[in-house]
């Protein structure tokens, strides 16, 4: 499955394409554009999301062919973890918005939200990412203007949530991403996030402090920083010039406020949850300042280490290597693909994106497992029916057929019978052979029926009915012309009939001498 991830950034714009497979994914490109070198194109008038969005639309004009991942703003999305104690899932969803109205300062109606939930043995919690409808309705519209609408549009809470079931781990850890204007932490337990922080101490205050300390220009202490910065170990202090150890002391106070936000964090982790973290990973562009994690691992009392998504992610680019932390994000966001189920999507109900309707990797491969266990089955039952039931009805039949092929009126010849079995198609042509030769009889006896053969000595008996002493001594019809031979000893009665008939109406009625006195011919059409 072809993933790109997009994460539109304060300083720069970053982009990932990967193919993800079963169990990890592979890395195929990865760009980076900063906003300070396309700023120029740009009139006063232009947003910094104006600019993100080009950004986006420009590199989305070369084509991608797979699903898009984008993260929502982080200033447009606050979260809430929800205790549900209903056992029934679908009660569990209809009472969050109950409870979102009791913690939100707005009501949720007013608000475009997002639900996981995690099943307990006592009901439910409930992970909510929300934003509010004015601030999502407008994004959504550039989004929609440019033609740049995501497969998933999501926030890195919920991608970092979804990456975290995959990080099989025993003890809690937090995942910090130092950014370019806010430092965002995820507690982690039990392959869950179960609180997140934010802190407006990140890279772009050192730029302020580089510039206004050592009065250079914004772009150049962003260059130094990015190429000579370092933080320093109490120990290490004793190893370098003044110079460094003055550069060393501006980093420690400038980033000191991140220290304690991450102590009182841990701190109220440790409170609610009873348990101590046992390592913080850190990723973002300022993490790649030299010897951050030795220099957090001190000051905060943690074992601090880079996040490695090497476990998860086949590099075919070896230039990501020099900016694999600034693009762990994209990393994670490429990871939660991995994942079964898929990432929470803001882009649902009146928001629904049709590309939305695509089935994750892990979707099509259980649907084609099943479909294919129901063909199986299927097959198996229409063998059984073929072999044991129709097979016996089989022969009831060939045995009927075969008794009504010795039927003797059908006049079928033993030779022609015995290629019932073999060639019962042979034998059909010859039974249809008979069956068109009997239609031609029957055809024949209907067609001598409507040319009223008998219909004139029906009419002659009709005729006589009252004259009994006189016969039909003979009688034919053919081709529409009747001749009758009467007789009878009394010549009176045999004058009678003869007028009985004549006056019966019949058509070119004569009568004429018979063969004798007794006898009278008569003839007349029909």
């Amino acid at each position: 499955m072809s993933v790109l991830s997009i994460d539109i950034g304060t300083y720069s714009v970053k982009f990932l394409e990967c193919e993800v497979g079963k169990k990890n994914f592979s890395v195929l490109a990865h760009r980076e554009i900063p906003l300070q070198k396309v700023l120029s194109q740009f009139g006063p008038e232009a947003s910094i999301q104006d600019v993100q969005l080009s950004i986006v639309k420009t590199y989305l004009e070369n084509g991608h062919d797979g699903k898009v991942l984008m993260q929502l703003p982080p200033h447009m999305v606050t979260s809430r973890y929800l205790k549900l104690p209903i056992a029934n899932r679908k009660k569990a969803e209809m009472m969050v918005p109950f409870q979102l109205d009791e913690n939100l300062p707005f009501p949720i109606s007013q608000a475009q939200h997002t639900l996981a939930l995690r099943k307990r043995t006592d009901g439910f919690d409930a992970l909510v990412t929300i934003s509010k409808n004015a601030e999502f309705e407008s994004f959504h519209e550039k989004l929609e203007k440019l033609e740049v609408l995501p497969t998933t549009l999501s926030s890195e809470l919920n991608f970092i949530d979804t990456f975290a079931k995959l990080q099989a781990s025993v003890q809690p850890y937090a995942i910090i991403d130092i950014g370019h204007t806010t430092t965002k932490a995820y507690f982690i337990s039990g392959g869950e996030v179960v609180a997140n922080h934010i802190s407006h101490t990140a890279g772009r205050i050192i730029d302020d402090v580089i510039s206004k300390t050592y009065a250079i220009p914004l772009s150049e202490a962003v260059a130094y920083k990015q190429a000579n910065a370092f933080f320093l170990t109490e120990a290490q202090y004793q190893e370098v010039s003044a110079e460094q150890r003055e550069f060393a002391n501006l980093m420690k106070q400038t980033m000191w406020p991140l220290v304690a936000e991450i102590r009182r964090w841990e701190l109220g982790f440790r409170v609610k949850y009873g348990q101590s973290i046992d390592s913080i990973f850190i990723c973002g562009g300022t993490a790649r300042t030299n010897n951050i994690a030795n220099f957090l691992s001190q000051a905060v009392g943690i074992k601090v280490e880079l996040l490695d998504l090497s476990k998860w992610q086949h590099v075919q680019d070896d230039a990501i290597e020099e900016s694999a932390l600034s693009m762990c994000n994209l990393g994670m966001m490429c990871a939660s693909q991995i994942d079964k189920e898929p990432v929470p999507n803001f882009l649902s109900g009146a928001y629904a994106n049709s590309l939305a309707g695509q089935l994750p990797l892990y979707s099509l491969s259980f649907l084609s497992v099943r479909v294919a266990a129901l063909c199986l089955l299927l097959v198996s039952f229409m063998l059984v029916e073929r072999f044991v039931f129709l097979e016996q009805e089989s022969k009831i039949v060939d045995a009927e057929v075969i008794r009504s092929l010795k039927i003797p009126s059908l006049g079928l010849p033993i030779t022609e019978r015995r290629y019932y079995p073999s060639q019962p198609q042979r034998v059909l042509a010859a039974v249809k052979k008979k069956t068109i030769g009997v239609t031609q009889e029957v055809k024949l006896v209907q067609a001598a029926t409507k040319r009223r053969g008998l219909a004139p000595l029906v009419e002659v008996s009709n005729a006589l009915a009252s004259h009994g002493k006189t016969k039909v001594a003979f009688f034919e019809a053919e081709d529409g012309n009747a001749r009758i031979v009467l007789t009878s000893e009394d010549q009176v009665a045999l004058t009678k009939a003869q007028e009985a008939l004549s006056s019966a109406g019949l058509d070119n009625f004569q009568a004429g001498p018979g063969k004798s006195d007794n006898e009278v011919t008569i003839t007349f059409n029909f």
